[in-house]
């Protein structure tokens, strides 16, 4: 099956099966080492952790352990096509559209154990732990780049 989004400029919806591949590999990846993935993470009170768990020359696999309240900044992911999957917990994410140096939230949506989604790289969020913890894993091709950071948008 081919992931369909809407393009940035236009809104038309097309398929990609770049980013079908990038979800397979990353449910091939978590599918065997399940049991160890969720046994792995650290929670921390402060923020978030990630821990790079997987590396080759098409992509990079994150694991990010999430305690409750706990929040992602303003995001993008640098172009980088991104695939996630939730292996624990519930988490929320903000959808953002920019607007000239600033951002305005378009939609929120509640993802929770199970849930797997792509993005092609251009899509801007943050992401909040909703549950009394969540774990989640990233892969990024080729490689994790940090986005751009977005300032909290005014009322």
């Amino acid at each position: 099956m081919l992931h369909s989004s809407p393009t940035p400029s236009t809104g038309r919806v097309v398929r990609d099966a770049r980013l079908d591949a990038l979800l397979d590999r990353l449910h091939a990846y978590a599918a065997p080492r399940l049991g160890r993935l969720i046994a792995q993470p650290r929670f921390e009170a402060g923020a978030y952790t990630r821990l790079l768990v997987d590396r080759d020359v098409h992509r990079e696999v994150w694991l990010l352990a999430w305690s409750a309240g706990q929040a992602s900044t303003i995001h993008d992911h640098a172009q980088q096509p991104t695939a996630t999957l939730v292996l624990r917990g519930q988490l929320e994410e903000e959808a953002f559209v920019q607007v000239g140096a600033t951002v305005r939230a378009v939609g929120r949506r509640t993802r929770g154990a199970g849930d797997a989604d792509v993005d092609d790289g251009h899509a801007i969020h943050r992401v909040t732990c909703t549950s009394a913890q969540a774990i989640t894993l990233h892969a990024f091709a080729p490689c994790y780049v940090a986005g751009m950071v977005f300032a909290e948008p005014r009322p």
